[in-house]
């Protein structure tokens, strides 16, 4: 079983990993995390420690995260961008290929920058993950419904 704290435990800014193995297969880890990784500050390891006791939080993350998902759907379905469903993550893709073509941008960048200018609303261009014309929507902000009216009203052209 392999996990993460960055996510589940909110420890957004590290990217730190855990994994539970059989004891055949610890060597193994051991010596390809011993050519590829290097320690992690002890601070935020004593900070895992003390997030591994805490059973409740992942799962009401998890459900904050399902309901902003579902959100998401029910707002933005048939606005031009239409959002694929979330499955457990913690964001969510619009497919925005013909928006973008219908109201002349190049790329999800372009969009994003409109959004930004005129909506008010950071959106993460598809470029870096290899969808270009697509936005990237993380559901981490308290005000993340707002900025999906937001969203709405200016898919809507009430902007």
């Amino acid at each position: 079983m392999t996990n993460s704290f960055s996510k589940g435990f909110r420890m957004y800014t590290k990217r730190v990993g855990f994994a539970i193995l059989p004891t055949e297969l610890q060597t193994n880890l051991r010596v390809m995390q011993q050519h590829t990784l290097l320690c992690t500050d002890p601070c935020y390891q004593y900070g895992m420690i003390a997030a591994l006791k805490d059973d409740d939080s992942p799962a009401e993350l998890a459900a904050i995260y399902k309901s902003r998902g579902e959100y998401t759907t029910s707002q933005l379905n048939n606005t031009g961008c239409e959002p694929i469903d979330a499955e457990g993550g913690f964001y969510s893709v619009l497919r925005c290929a013909d928006w973008n073509r219908d109201h002349g941008f190049a790329s999800s960048k372009e969009l994003a920058r409109d959004i930004l200018n005129r909506a008010h609303v950071a959106v993460v261009p598809g470029t870096d993950f290899g969808i270009p014309q697509d936005l990237r929507l993380a559901f981490c902000n308290d005000r993340y419904t707002e900025g999906i009216d937001r969203l709405r009203r200016y898919f809507s052209s009430e902007l």
